[in-house]
């Protein structure tokens, strides 16, 4: 299989460039890994600097490929200078909205937005999660821009990564004074030139849906050189340039993820579990939007929820749970007290070390620490939420010889969505709609992930099989069928690459690094080839 280590791993030019660097890694960052609460910044640096010391080989040899003159000191020099700047948001907007609220009082709400270095990239904009979280740090930003980053690269998107969020609760506000304050904190981006279909796009997150996207993408605006609609992922089905049925493309495109691994014959024989997703029990840590979504999916696929574990209550119960039914009283009641006879009315982490199958991280951030990790008895950890184990609980859980299914995977298809939603945004491209440049800039994109040399690829497009590279892009498709296709394709391949390079680097079951490691071969393959150092 040809990929991007080809580009690294030559042949032709082991001999002359094949020499072993030893890496330093940053001193400010071990201690991330013994902190339980580390910050988020921190502990996503670990995790990258880690893949870091199994890449620095192959960049310095490439550098030196490519400047054959460049003394090995100064070739070193240069790599690092690379690396440091990955790790720098360059840009941090810390802004302050006055609002009116609908009951007449006045409120000054604080904001951030966050976006990576764009000392890396030619390519614009960035493209990142807006949360509403009232306790949210700009260290958690920062983390968040630079995982979005990875992601991207990881599923060889050509952007970098941003993040932002207001510090609020919504539930705590009414509709109509969330709608206010949202337009507001867009109102001061465009100001400072900080949003725009080719500066910065915003996906939904924590506290975002369709319709909090939808009121931003009616944000008034005077720049008649920017349409809100232009930079806004995830907008309704009633948009012209949406991309249909949002959530239900994103759940479909997880439960794709999941089945590339859970399908994955010598894996599963190396955790001693079964093939598929039929029949596996799961705990599920989150019962919000993005979890809900998740959990209604894996039981749709056969899977059966066992246990919930929300903010204020817990329910375990193996003979299985109705995930529509437990969401339906969250969303009536506001909590899950007194959804089930088996429900305790207080939270505790105890109940992940329950037995199950699966374990699906949805909720937060550090949601699964080293005290809990070693008592686990899932043989499969999906980190749906980003930043949700922390560097102690990681090696713990790889240790132990346990499936970890990362973040910056599982949010892989999520990143080819936002993505498709983009292209058509920036081609004008309306709902339905699959016209001649649309189609040649998700084909451009879908050639770029998929070489032509992999002649014998076969793409299922939602029951259709289709031959790459002949028959890519079938008239008799729908553009949902096209967009899911496209995502599917991107997934196979992504999953390929990260078990092979996790072959390549000897890192048995720790695929988060591997993607990581795949990540930054994409990242500094485009460096090199746009000659950006």
């Amino acid at each position: 299989m040809k990929f991007i280590l080809d580009f690294f791993v030559r042949p032709c030019h082991r001999r002359f460039y094949s020499r072993n660097h030893p890496y330093d890694f940053p001193e400010k960052l071990r201690d991330a890994f013994y902190c339980a609460n580390a910050f988020l910044v921190d502990s996503v640096r670990w995790y990258k600097h880690t893949a870091i010391e199994h890449v620095y080989s192959d960049l310095v040899n490439e550098v030196r490929r490519k400047n054959p003159s460049l003394p090995v000191e100064e070739a070193r020099q240069t790599v690092k200078d690379l690396i440091d700047a990955g790790d720098v948001c360059s840009s941090v907007l810390e802004i302050n909205c006055r609002v009116k609220l609908q009951d007449g009082r006045k409120r000054v709400v604080k904001g951030y937005r966050v976006q990576n270095s764009s000392l890396l990239s030619n390519q614009t904009p960035c493209i990142g999660g807006l949360r509403l979280l009232r306790n949210e740090q700009k260290h958690e930003l920062r983390g968040l821009a630079i995982l979005t980053s990875q992601r991207n690269a990881c599923m060889r998107i050509p952007l970098l990564g941003s993040h932002g969020s207001i510090l609020i609760d919504p539930n705590e506000f009414k509709r109509d004074d969330t709608k206010e304050i949202l337009q507001k904190y867009t109102s001061e981006l465009y100001k400072r030139n900080f949003c725009g279909n080719a500066i910065d796009i915003f996906e939904p997150d924590i506290g975002t849906s369709c319709e909090e996207m939808e009121w931003i993408a009616n944000t008034p605006n005077t720049d008649t050189n920017c349409i809100p609609s232009s930079f806004v992922i995830g907008k309704p089905d009633s948009f012209v340039n949406s991309v249909g049925n949002y959530n239900e493309i994103l759940k479909d495109t997880i439960a794709y993820t999941l089945e590339l691994f859970l399908n994955d014959e010598k894996i599963m024989k190396t955790i001693e579990l079964e093939t598929g997703l039929k029949n596996k029990s799961f705990i599920l840590q989150g019962l919000g939007k993005y979890g809900y979504l998740i959990g209604s999916k894996l039981q749709e696929e056969g899977a059966i929820c066992v246990g919930i574990d929300d903010n204020d209550c817990f329910t375990y119960y193996y003979d299985g749970l109705d995930i529509d039914s437990a969401y339906s009283h969250k969303q009536k009641f506001g909590t899950l007290k007194d959804f089930h006879f088996k429900t305790k009315p207080y939270h505790s982490d105890s109940i992940l070390n329950e037995e199950c199958d699966l374990l699906v991280l949805a909720g937060k951030q550090n949601g699964l620490v080293y005290n809990i990790a070693d008592k686990l008895q899932a043989k499969v950890i999906v980190e749906a939420a980003y930043g949700a184990i922390t560097p102690t609980s990681h090696k713990i859980l790889i240790g132990t010889n346990k499936l970890i299914i990362p973040d910056i995977v599982t949010n892989g298809g999520f990143a080819v969505l936002s993505y498709m939603e983009h292209l058509k945004n920036v081609d004008y491209v309306e709902k339905g709609e699959i016209t001649q440049r649309f189609s040649d800039s998700i084909k451009d994109y879908y050639v770029m992930v998929c070489p032509r040399e992999e002649a014998k690829l076969i793409v299922n497009f939602s029951g259709n099989i289709v031959q790459y590279p002949n028959d890519i892009f079938p008239e008799t498709l729908s553009e949902t069928e096209l967009i899911k296709g496209i995502i599917e394709g991107s997934l196979n391949q992504a999953v390929k690459e990260v078990l092979a390079t996790a072959k390549h680097y000897k890192l048995g079951l720790d695929f988060r690094t591997a993607a990581h490691c795949k990540a930054l071969l994409q990242t500094y393959k485009h460096i090199f080839e746009s000659q950006l150092y």
